[in-house]
């Protein structure tokens, strides 16, 4: 159509160029009055193998890695290979799991990103009501982990760590909830390490017979969580002395809990169970940590029972204080509560399990099996209690 009007426009026939459009009319420009340059001016081609480089170094933190909130809230990402220290080198019953320390870092990394405290050391950070509800295990794909933050007009947030997501077919796993909040920092908190080793002299542990034990127990740690050097025991209090070496500390600089120091100062108390029925175990719950300052590579623990706990607790809970080679709280966990291997065990494979089949069991299949356990005798109240606790 087009081509037959030009043709007589330029034959001379007289056009109302106006009739050929409705609503929306061009805008008429003008053409440069200079010859066009034969120069390009197109943006250099992208070296995407670098482009990758550069955003993995960008990184938040080692654990928490994109700002991926949206208008529904405040969330942060990770994707987890499986080749990272922290869980390459902490293999619990054949499985890389994200240990527990690792997502007290999250949280605390996750909210001083959101509060915008990054240039602010003089806050010290409180993460507390923790629990651990299913732990996060990285098989031979990566995995993606997300943080959600829930801010409350209190000025605490809530959080949640979870996996998967809310399609047909996965459904979100809640690996671990909790609070943090924030405060001035209070004055720096001595303690005399000479009486503390003096109240701890009833035995001593080597770092090698420390993970030996571990070893037979299904822990396996790597060199970035084998930290204790020594164990001083005591009556129900023991005395940690921890190291990791600068090249290994640093191997994922940007940590203010490290994985792997606090998690072998959590492996200290170890100590506390020489000789009793309990043994070691990993962590399911936590009343408080308070951050004062960042982990250093050399560090003392000094670990003792909460007060109404005891030796011979089915889930004894403990207090821990994680001290520089001064003496000052750097750190300090109260009512830190643990679980027996056995237990841990099952539920690392039923969660295992789940994962594997993208969590499509639904809540009735789930009654229905521990009924099926109790009619048979094959479940105890104990473990319902605790099963119904941690589901």
């Amino acid at each position: 159509m087009y081509e037959k009007l030009l043709t007589l426009w330029v034959n001379g026939l007289n056009i109302d160029w106006n009739k050929i459009y409705k609503n929306q009319r061009p805008i008429r420009i003008s053409l440069p009055t200079y010859p066009f340059e034969r120069e390009r001016y197109w943006v250099p081609a992208i070296n995407y193998e670098t482009s990758t480089e550069v955003v993995q170094a960008a990184v938040i933190n080692p654990l928490v890695h994109q700002n991926t909130s949206n208008i529904y809230g405040l969330q942060f990402s990770s994707t987890f290979t499986g080749k990272e220290s922290f869980l390459a080198d902490h293999i619990i019953n054949g499985k890389r799991l994200l240990p527990g320390v690792a997502y007290l870092e999250m949280a605390r990394a996750a909210a001083v990103q959101a509060w915008d405290l990054t240039k602010d050391g003089n806050k010290a950070i409180r993460i507390e009501n923790v629990n651990w509800l299913r732990p996060v295990i990285v098989g031979d794909q990566p995995l993606r982990v997300d943080i959600g933050l829930y801010p409350e007009d209190s000025g605490q947030i809530v959080y949640e760590v979870y996996s998967g997501d809310s399609g047909e077919d996965r459904e979100q796993v809640i690996h671990s909830q909790g609070i943090v909040t924030y405060e001035e920092t209070v004055n720096t908190v001595m303690i005399d390490l000479k009486d503390l080793e003096a109240q701890c002299n009833r035995d001593i542990l080597t770092g090698e017979q420390c993970y030996q034990i571990f070893k037979d127990a299904g822990f396996h740690y790597g060199v970035s969580h084998r930290g204790i050097e020594k164990v001083y025991v005591g009556d129900e209090k023991v005395l940690v002395k921890l190291y990791l070496s600068p090249e290994v500390f640093n191997a994922n600089d940007g940590f203010v809990l490290h994985p792997g120091l606090v998690d072998s100062a959590l492996q200290g108390t170890l100590g506390l169970f020489i000789g009793s029925d309990n043994k070691p175990g990993l962590p399911i719950a936590v009343g408080s940590i308070e951050i004062f300052n960042r982990c250093s590579p050399s560090m003392w623990a000094f670990i003792r029972y909460s007060e109404g706990s005891k030796a011979g607790d089915n889930a004894p809970e403990l207090d821990i204080d994680l001290l520089g080679e001064s003496g000052e709280i750097c750190i300090r966990i109260e009512r830190l509560a643990l679980k027996v291997p056995e237990e841990q065990r099952n539920l690392i494979n039923s969660s295992s399990k789940e994962l594997e089949l993208n969590q499509t069991e639904n809540e009735d299949e789930f009654y229905l099996s521990i009924f099926e356990k109790i009619a048979k005798g094959e479940m105890t109240e104990e473990q319902l209690e605790e099963q119904l606790r941690v589901s």
